[in-house]
């Protein structure tokens, strides 16, 4: 770098030349200042970020300077300064040198129009000419501007999506133009701003295979954007008689859209199931992501989507060739969000070791690593609600990066915003028993080394809600989709039955929910790992005395399921206690909660099968039963009875079975579980009607003894919950 003695003075001097990104093409650009006192250090500043202030003083270091005067004007060039720690200046004894730097945001005039409202206001406020500080905000202008100039976009919108179609090419064609488009804008953004950086590629892939860590829906989206930080690539365009290169792992994939030529119901309708199954893929496939970007086009009919543990939320749609500018600013926020902006969980990381693929959990300021598959995930499968993991880890960390050897066991869930945490509802229920109860109880809950709001950069994850969201009308899917992915040492799940789709109706208002972890000293296993029918009827037994101390606190637990009817060390363990109230507070208006497999059929239904002749007096009150029904303590009983019929039908003795009796009962399962969260008729009359138990024995009695179905003659009675409850309770050992 040159002395200031030896600036060039009295002749031209060329500051600037080199290879920049502008409005979408590659160009060299060389700027010639004709000034005596202007000297910018490009390139050794950019090597050596100190060597500048060794040499100038900021403008603000000092009280009074002269400074040589900009005259950059003469060569048509316009200079947008980032602030004022740009113009610099250097004192020789008497004379003053200027130093003007930061040419990031330099443009030529013939690419700026002359009206500032058209102008992409960049530069720091408090220096700011006023005419740009009061200028109004234009979407993207700068993308905007390039794509207009690049005869890309006009007043009419897009011109190859208007040729394309006046063509009449076909759907892969008449879209092909947004690959070409996320680059245009990709290069026009960093053109405005060098210090954006690219996090994604966006591109068509109409026939582009995906790799999935866990089998599930194949889905091959129309559009997608994959992180560039993938070693792998997909070529959306192969060559006949060609193949790809590789598949892309959808744990890279950040975004996906879904376009059809037509707007009539059937592709407004195919665009959406294909990208509702694709987004829940992606969920399921993927334990680091919190949520799913994407949208559809139906000719010109646009919508974005935002898929997350909360809700499934949709825009309101719009013409794409009106408003350019939205998709233009979906295109830059997918390209240029931080992982964690897209959807991916900061606070967890996949690794590889010896060749398998592994998860890092940040919890309480600590990392633990996973061992071996996960202990339950099913609910995961499920696109919105807890999306409950429970997985075996091991702490990480220290200057080796060592693995130690003490397992405990993870729990990673998404739970309603004002929920609490389990081990403050434990601490509430105990307190409200004798010591006695107190100290029965205790032996049944898990025992927590940490439990906590999962925090990211100082601030708690919640999912993301919009102010103006409101509910909408929505259908059932006419198919379902297998969850192939469970643990192996699950077992196998049954289809559910394919079901024509419902009616339409109207959904409950979304609640945020808050992402939770938890680290449990016990290492147990849930009903869906048992084989033994022994061990089953202690995890009964004991979950049943369990719901009758939480009856004497007064509290309801409204969720038993599979997975948190836990087994360890020869005694039941009650888990997952996020969804306990106190009875004296529900209501009718509460949301239902629970696993649909185990939920009891009167809860499922909202109305009671039971109730007794009314008297004279209480005539009226009954007119109106299904205004005052409410979650009770014999519904938390029931649910350890759908657990008996379920085991039934998924643990099969290991003995010879007739390949008739095993089709005969894996086609009944299918008619009382899987289902969704209000049942159906099935599973009301197994509750309801007298004789349901001969029909269950009959089917159930070549592969079980007839101690194991002795429950089962409590079907179709009254308060069949309670009953069954109480037989396993009061069993012999």
């Amino acid at each position: 770098m040159p002395s200031f003695t030896e600036w060039p003075c009295g002749k031209d001097s060329k500051i600037i030349k080199g290879t920049v990104a502008a409005l979408g093409t590659l160009a060299s650009l060389e700027f010639t200042f004709i000034s005596h006192h202007i000297y910018v250090d490009y390139v050794e500043r950019f090597n050596n970020p100190t060597s500048l202030d060794i040499i100038v003083f900021r403008i603000w270091t000092v009280r009074d300077a002269q400074l040589a005067c900009d005259r950059t004007g003469e060569t048509g060039a316009t200079t947008y300064v980032e602030d004022m720690a740009n113009i610099m200046y250097r004192r020789e004894g008497d004379d003053v040198y200027g130093v003007l730097n930061d040419f990031e945001l330099s443009s030529f005039r013939n690419f700026v129009n002359d009206g500032p409202t058209s102008k992409h206001r960049t530069g720091t406020k408090p220096f700011m000419a006023f005419d740009l500080l009061d200028a109004g905000s234009d979407r993207n202008p700068h993308a905007l501007r390039s794509l207009k100039i690049l005869n890309y976009l006009d007043k009419d919108g897009w011109v190859e999506l208007r040729q394309a179609k006046r063509e009449k090419k076909g759907e892969n064609p008449t879209y092909e133009f947004l690959g070409p488009l996320a680059k245009l804008v990709t290069m026009a953004a960093v053109t405005a701003d060098a210090t954006l950086k690219p996090q994604a590629e966006a591109r068509p892939s109409p026939t582009a295979t995906s790799r999935h860590s866990k089998p599930g829906y194949r889905f091959f989206p129309d559009w997608t954007s994959v992180l560039v930080s993938s070693s792998l690539d997909v070529d959306p365009k192969p060559h006949r008689g060609t193949t790809r290169k590789d598949s892309v792992d959808t744990s890279d994939i950040s975004a996906i859209g879904e376009f059809k030529l037509g707007q009539t119901k059937e592709d407004i309708c195919d665009d959406e199931e294909k990208l509702v199954g694709a987004a829940n893929q992606l969920l399921w496939n993927d334990p680091c992501r919190e949520r799913v970007l994407g949208f559809t086009i139906e000719d010109k009919r646009t919508r974005f989507w935002d898929f997350s543990r909360c809700s499934v939320t949709v825009s309101e749609d719009f013409d794409l060739d009106k408003k350019p500018e939205f998709l233009v600013e979906f295109l830059l926020f997918i390209t240029f969000a931080e992982k964690h902006e897209m959807g991916f969980d900061p606070t967890m990381h996949r690794v590889l070791v010896e060749n398998q693929t592994r998860f890092v959990y940040e919890v309480g300021g600590k990392s633990y690593i996973t061992v071996g598959q996960p202990l339950s995930e099913e609910a995961a499968y499920r696109l919105v609600g807890r999306a409950t993991v429970r997985t075996t880890i091991v702490e990480v960390g220290g200057k080796a990066f060592g693995i130690g050897s003490k397992k405990r066991v993870l729990k990673d869930v998404w739970l309603y915003e004002d929920a609490l945490l389990e081990k403050d509802i434990q601490e509430e229920i105990l307190a409200r028993l004798n010591d006695s109860d107190r100290k029965t109880l205790e032996n049944h809950f898990l025992t927590f080394d940490k439990e906590e709001v999962v925090t990211f950069e100082g601030k708690e994850r919640y999912t993301l809600k919009s102010g103006n969201a409101k509910s909408a009308d929505w259908h059932n899917d006419s198919y379902s989709h297998r969850n192939s992915g469970i643990s192996a040492s699950r077992g196998t799940r049954e289809n559910p039955k394919r079901q024509e789709p419902e009616h339409a109706r109207v959904t409950h208002a979304h609640t945020r929910r808050k992402h939770v972890r938890s680290v449990a000293k016990e290492m147990c296993l849930s009903l869906y790992e048992l084989t033994n029918f022994g061990d089953a009827l202690i995890c009964w037994h004991d979950t049943v005395k369990c719901l009758n101390l939480f009856r004497k606190a007064g509290f309801l637990h409204r969720d038993l399921s599979g997975g948190n009817t836990l087994f360890f060390e020869r005694r039941g363990i009650i888990s997952d206690l996020e969804y306990c109230k106190k009875y004296r507070n529900t209501s009718i208006h509460d949301l239902k909660t629970g696993t649909p497999d185990f939920m009891a059929a009167e809860y499922q239904a909202n109305r009671f099968f039971f109730l007794p002749e009314p008297a004279k007096e209480t005539k009226n009150l009954f007119k109106h039963k299904r205004d005052w029904f409410a979650v009770h303590f014999v519904h938390d009983l029931e649910s350890i009875y759908w657990q008996y019929l379920w085991f039934l039908h998924n643990r099969i003795p290991d003995r010879r079975v007739s390949r008739e009796s095993l089709d005969q009962i894996s086609d009944r399962a299918k008619l009382y579980f899987g289902h969704n969260i209000n049942g159906n008729d099935d599973r009301s009359r197994i509750i309801q009607e007298p004789g349901s138990n001969l029909e269950l024995q009959q089917y159930l009695s070549p592969v079980h003894s007839t101690s194991y179905l002795k429950l089962l003659s409590l079907s179709g009675k009254p308060a069949t919950g309670v009953w069954a409850a109480s037989a396993i309770a009061t069993r012999e050992d």
